[in-house]
């Protein structure tokens, strides 16, 4: 069996020429080094999948929504295309009954719902959130710049990460529909920049990424009324550390022993240990051969790290011992490669 995965990239000004696939062996190897490639989308920088469907958003002025059917030997079929209503739009994430698509506009700070069709092509704009306010960046947060947006394990809340106005909002999900009105709001420290999070297995734990101020925010999450409060907070990158560096990436193991995040200019993989009540316990921070890892995925005993500027996706080997990214057993070449979107065994 093999791990098949899509590698969504920028294309403007590289030699991308859109997504791409590939698949991990039960080794650890890339199966067939010469990726597939689907042409006819720009910037395609975020992907989700869903069932065996996959969407796209395209990063630039005025992109498209794109909607594929999943063949069953993990071949992408365009099914429809959408126009984007924001611009910089730079994330996707789907409904758990998979009938709406959320959009995260960068550029304009906004939260966008779309509607998903019984062929699974999402087809139509059916409500916005638009962000006020600003941080205390005066560079990067002059306004709200909409990074990402989450379910919780439950498939009861929304999470949606503000990086410009320092603020995770927070959603029913039952309730996006014609009105939308957050449930609560989670103020992450000024100037922090939350930008992914990620969940433990039963939501009770959540953890947030901050790009700017290099974090991780640990936090209790109340999966009956979305509400949330801080515990810890831990640095990705080390004190003394000089180089100017940006978090990009947040994931949990499969086991849910240990927590990782990637880091943009001190180019490493900061990793923590999870504790039976959910802490996070630094462990190390460990630098990689990729240049600027803007996403990562983990699958089993593998971490597949895309490096943006190094033009390559990597896998590693992680330590079973102490979690850490240990040997490097397999790299392929790929333009420009921003969002690593894990499918299935094919």
């Amino acid at each position: 069996m093999a791990k098949l995965f899509y590698i969504g990239t920028y294309t403007e000004g590289t030699r991308s020429r859109g997504i791409y696939s590939a698949q991990l062996t039960e080794d650890g190897l890339l199966d067939g080094l010469a990726v597939e490639t689907y042409k006819g989308v720009v910037n395609p920088s975020y992907l989700s999948v869903r069932d065996k469907k996959l969407y796209a958003v395209e990063e630039r002025e005025i992109g498209e929504l794109i909607s594929y059917d999943i063949d069953d030997d993990g071949a992408l079929e365009e099914k429809g295309r959408c126009p984007l209503e924001s611009r910089g739009c730079c994330h996707i994430t789907t409904s758990p009954d998979g009938s709406k698509v959320f959009v995260s506009s960068y550029n304009d700070g906004e939260m966008l719902v779309y509607s998903v069709n019984s062929d699974g092509i999402a087809y139509n704009m059916v409500n916005e959130v638009k962000y006020e306010g600003k941080g205390k960046n005066p560079e990067r947060q002059e306004g709200p710049h909409t990074h990402s947006s989450f379910v919780d394990p439950t498939g009861k809340w929304l999470l949606v990460c503000d990086l410009g106005v320092d603020t995770v909002f927070v959603y029913e999900i039952s309730s996006l529909g014609k009105e939308i009105k957050e449930k609560n709001v989670i103020y992450t420290p000024e100037g922090s920049g939350p930008r992914h999070l990620c969940f433990n297995k039963d939501g009770s734990r959540l953890y947030i990424l901050t790009e700017l101020s290099n974090e991780v925010l640990s936090y209790t999450f109340n999966t009956e009324d979305g509400t949330a409060e801080l515990l810890t907070r831990h640095h990705t990158i080390p004190e003394d550390c000089s180089d100017e560096t940006l978090a990009a990436d947040i994931h949990l193991s499969e086991n849910g022993k240990y927590l990782y995040a990637s880091n943009r200019g001190y180019d490493s993989i900061a990793v923590f240990e999870i504790t039976e009540n959910g802490d996070t316990v630094p462990v190390d921070i460990c630098k990689i051969e990729v240049n600027r890892p803007r996403s990562f995925a983990v699958s089993g005993i593998y971490m597949i790290v895309a490096g943006q500027y190094s033009n390559n996706v990597v896998v590693y080997r992680l330590n079973q011992e102490n979690g850490k990214p240990k040997d490097k057993v397999a790299e392929i070449a790929v333009p420009s490669p921003v969002c690593i979107c894990l499918y299935d065994d094919i």
